[in-house]
């Protein structure tokens, strides 16, 4: 099922918000998560599974990428943004790699911000 011109920008938007939570401002960070988990809320409401599969399937993408970005502001984004996912949206694929890839990378990385994120996210 292909998406339309709207839900592809309601895509947008979320993916937007998800990239702003790896802002160096810490406002902005926390502003991005509270507009994320509301565009993500509303977007898996309003749509039906096989659109939310794809969106979340994007996302799950952007936020692969994150993990492994140069600022740590992305990388913490990512981690907190997957926890989002972990709970709202629970895709085992996702949630297998982030366990066997992601996790004991970020878990040892140089920022203890990321650090104490993946606990979290982990817990």
């Amino acid at each position: 099922m292909s998406m339309t011109e709207q839900q592809t920008v309601q895509i947008e938007k979320i993916k937007a918000s998800c990239i702003a939570m790896g802002d160096n401002k810490h406002l902005t960070r926390e502003r991005s998560f509270t507009e994320f988990k509301n565009l993500l809320k509303a977007f898996t409401t309003e749509h039906s599974d096989d659109v939310t599969d794809q969106a979340i399937c994007q996302l799950e993408s952007l936020l692969t990428q994150n993990f492994s970005a140069e600022g740590w502001e992305a990388r913490h984004g990512a981690v907190i943004a997957s926890g989002y996912l972990f709970e709202a949206y629970d895709r085992p694929e996702f949630r297998d790699n982030f366990l066997k890839n992601v996790a004991l990378t970020v878990l040892l990385d140089e920022e203890f911000r990321v650090r104490i994120a993946v606990g979290t996210t982990l817990h």
